[in-house]
């Protein structure tokens, strides 16, 4: 199956986004692929692009163990023909631990689990090297796809978008996507973001570093990062972690609009953004574009939890 872009904006039809005065849009980049979904093609796009330029005998990656990066490395690599490893954080899993890790290991990817201690050496210099003494001549891809390629990749979701709106909405795991967002604003445009990790605040400082990387002055990167409106309070407690009120609004959202939202990053992102309007946050006639960022395979492990009707679209 090949990349589907660009990817298409759908408008959201809702009573209460109509009681409000509002239009909210969503660019499905979940259709991107049905693995290699959304924001996680966007940020292998041009590390794929250079294994192929390069000399290398696999390219290795990190992730936790329910990753979209993880699992959408390990489609990329079965898909372009690279051979691709997982460091997966938790020493105690294995590759039948859930259906994200058990589906890598089917598309090739080998896992190597270490523990958390270890894991945490992952962006070292040194870590990475005794990888590549021990693994051979490897391409490395931080965790979630995060440096300059991989912003790189994210500013062209912008670049597909020819109407105008007030705000656009992002969920964000290393803020690279919403890096790349920032850096093709322009000047009057509202980025929000919703970050999937409990004190996401940490998000300024990789946004700096990745700014940083792409030769932006400090100055820039300061005013950018400060315009963005950082909506900290839906987490739910934090990476992957969710509630009852959280997957019955999925399955809700779903009742309505037909659309998978997964409970790690665009159930979060949606369902900030409703509980913002209800509130009454937003202007009458205030024009909002959402970006689904896709990966929702991990809700596989929720099925139980679903109603039928997502169940079913779920596990297929």
């Amino acid at each position: 199956m090949l990349i589907k872009l660009p990817s298409p904006i759908q408008k959201l039809n809702s009573a209460l986004y109509e009681k409000h005065g509002l239009e909210v849009w969503m660019k499905r980049d979940d259709l991107i692929h049905a693995e290699i979904s959304g924001n996680k093609w966007r940020k292998l796009k041009f590390y794929i692009e250079k294994y192929k330029a390069g000399n290398f005998n696999a390219l290795l990656t990190f992730g936790g163990a329910f990753s979209n990066h993880i699992a959408a490395t390990a489609a990329a690599g079965k898909i372009y023909n690279i051979p691709s490893i997982g460091v997966i954080r938790g020493e105690e899993l294995n590759a039948s631990s859930n259906a994200t890790l058990k589906k890598a290991s089917e598309n090739g990817m080998k896992l190597i689990f270490v523990s958390r201690e270890e894991y945490s050496y992952k962006e070292e210099k040194e870590y990475q090297q005794n990888l590549r003494d021990k693994l051979g001549s490897l391409l490395i891809v931080n965790e979630g796809g995060f440096g300059f390629d991989g912003m790189l990749g994210c500013t062209e979701i912008l670049n597909e978008v020819e109407e105008e709106f007030d705000f656009y909405a992002v969920a964000a795991g290393t803020g690279t996507t919403l890096a790349g967002l920032a850096f093709g604003l322009e000047e009057n445009d509202k980025l929000m973001c919703f970050p999937a990790l409990k004190g996401g605040e940490f998000l300024k400082e990789n946004l700096y570093k990745l700014f940083a990387m792409a030769g932006i002055p400090n100055d820039e990167a300061n005013e950018r990062i400060q315009s963005i409106h950082w909506e900290l309070d839906f987490h739910f407690g934090g990476y992957a972690k969710y509630s009852k009120e959280l997957i019955d609004f999925i399955n809700d959202f779903f009742d309505e609009h037909e659309i998978v939202l997964d409970h790690i990053y665009n159930g979060k992102l949606m369902y900030g953004l409703n509980k913002k309007i209800e509130r009454g946050e937003f202007q009458s006639g205030t024009k909002i574009l959402v970006l689904h960022t896709g990966g929702v395979q991990g809700l596989k492990s929720l099925s139980k939890r679903l109603s039928p009707e997502l169940r079913e679209v779920i596990e297929g």
